[in-house]
């Protein structure tokens, strides 16, 4: 009766369903912000008191993406899920057009307390290590994500 009992407790995790703070233009979305700034640098700083010449160079336009954070519905609501960040990965792809080299952003930080995620919903923290996110509004696309949990030879893909 106890290993029934723990069977159902802590069932494997069958399905995670992507709960979206919000829609954007119909499409589930997350919160993620771009910073756009272009770089400053200094050559050489003249030391004898003469600062005319020691003005900031303006270098090239770049993009800066926080971290972002993701909430899932985990399908039973009493699965077992990974505590370790190395067992959740995102696919990412740029719809209309799928660009492979592209960065996906890797998972830092999750809400998994003793294998449960709280109220069958898995949080993960995300950061991405470049900022190549698509803009409907100027490159008509969109960047989309998918999480995946690993255990041993199974993994189960978000939608």
């Amino acid at each position: 009766m106890e290993n029934l009992l723990h069977s159902l407790w802590f069932a494997d995790l069958k399905a995670l369903v992507f709960q979206p703070a919000f829609y954007y233009q119909g499409i589930e979305a997350m919160e993620a912000i771009g910073l756009n700034y272009k770089t400053l640098t200094v050559a050489k700083v003249d030391a004898d008191g003469n600062y005319d010449k020691d003005a900031p160079v303006v270098g090239e336009a770049t993009t800066m993406i926080p971290d972002l954070v993701a909430d899932y519905h985990v399908n039973p609501t009493v699965a077992k899920v990974p505590g370790d960040v190395k067992a959740y990965t995102f696919l990412r792809y740029d719809k209309n057009y799928t660009r492979s080299a592209a960065t996906a952003p890797k998972v830092v930080k999750t809400n998994v307390t003793n294998g449960k995620a709280p109220k069958g919903i898995l949080t993960v923290n995300a950061h991405f290590t470049d900022a190549d996110i698509k803009n409907i509004e100027n490159d008509e696309q969109v960047t989309v994500l998918a999480l995946q949990v690993s255990k041993g030879d199974t993994v189960v893909t978000s939608d």
